[in-house]
């Protein structure tokens, strides 16, 4: 009967050094995974600013096919308006004003908590379509 009685308290739990490595493993992987999350949210907001100029410039290339103008694009609420017409975006894509002209038309967009778009963004332009970076200062000066 003596062995039960130590089988019972032995029983009873972790350590406190058994508990201490235990937390600093599940801190390390913490620490290891935490940026790898980070780094695919911030692929995800550039993935986002990248559809949303696509799908801005598919508007944009309807708009001056029927009217032989660039429309003008304004923030409007959850998207923009371009002459008229409501072009929802993504949360967070900012979108630049269009400039140049009917052959050489450049807008740009970024995200906030986007990886790239942190420090240039994306831009779209008429025969270059969808590149990182702002607008081309040459499309840019020629408005």
């Amino acid at each position: 009967m003596g062995d039960v009685r130590i089988r019972a308290r032995d029983d009873a739990g972790m350590t406190l050094p058994e508990l201490l490595v235990v937390m600093a493993i599940v801190a390390v992987l913490v620490a290891v995974a935490l940026p790898l999350f980070f780094n695919q949210q911030a692929k995800a907001y550039d993935s986002a600013v990248q559809s949303d100029l696509t799908n801005v410039a598919i508007a944009v290339r309807v708009y001056v096919d029927e009217s032989s103008t660039v429309p003008a694009i304004t923030a409007d609420g959850d998207g923009y308006v371009l002459d008229g017409d409501a072009l929802p975006t993504s949360p967070g894509v900012i979108l630049t004003a269009i400039s140049g002209g009917l052959d050489d038309y450049c807008f740009a967009a970024t995200h906030p908590s986007g990886k790239t778009a942190k420090e240039v963004g994306y831009h779209y332009t008429v025969h270059g379509g969808i590149k990182e970076g702002g607008c081309p200062t040459a499309t840019a000066a020629s408005s």
